[in-house]
C-alpha cells in the first residue's frame, strides 16, 4: 500500500511541485529533481522514476549510470507499472529504452551503458 502511495505521489504531485519551485517546464535538471525529492517529502527510493519522468533527455542515461549503475530497467518498470500504469509512465520508459546506446550488451541494466556512453 505504501509503495502504491509513493509511486502515485510521484506521478501526480512531483511535476506540480517542480513547476512551483522552478517554473513551468516539462523537464528539469538532475539537481532540481533531486533537491525537490529530498526537500519536499517524496520517498527517495523512487528517485530513478523521477529522473525517467522529468529529467532532461540528454542527462538521463549518464545520470542513471552514475547514480544507479545496477538499476535493472525491466524489473523497475514492472514494479512501477504493477502499482500504476499511466500513459506518461509507459511513454517515459519506452523513451528511455529507445535512447539507450545500441551497442549495450544488456540494455536492461544501466551499468552496461557506462562503457558505451560518452560523457561530455
Amino acid at each position: 500500500m505504501l509503495k502504491k502511495f509513493a509511486i502515485k505521489r510521484y506521478a501526480n504531485k512531483l511535476l506540480p511541485t517542480l513547476n512551483k519551485r522552478y517554473g513551468a517546464s516539462e523537464k528539469y535538471s538532475a539537481h532540481q529533481i533531486r533537491e525537490t525529492i529530498f526537500k519536499c517529502g517524496f520517498n527517495p527510493k523512487y528517485l530513478p522514476l523521477a529522473y525517467i519522468l522529468y529529467l532532461e533527455k540528454e542527462q538521463l542515461i549518464p545520470t542513471l549510470a552514475i547514480e544507479y549503475p545496477e538499476l535493472d530497467i525491466t524489473s523497475f518498470r514492472k514494479e512501477i507499472c504493477y502499482y500504476l500504469s499511466t500513459s506518461i509512465i509507459q511513454t517515459s520508459f519506452e523513451n528511455l529504452l529507445v535512447n539507450m546506446p545500441k551497442q549495450c550488451i544488456n540494455p536492461n541494466t544501466i551499468s552496461s551503458t557506462i562503457s558505451s556512453t560518452r560523457f561530455s
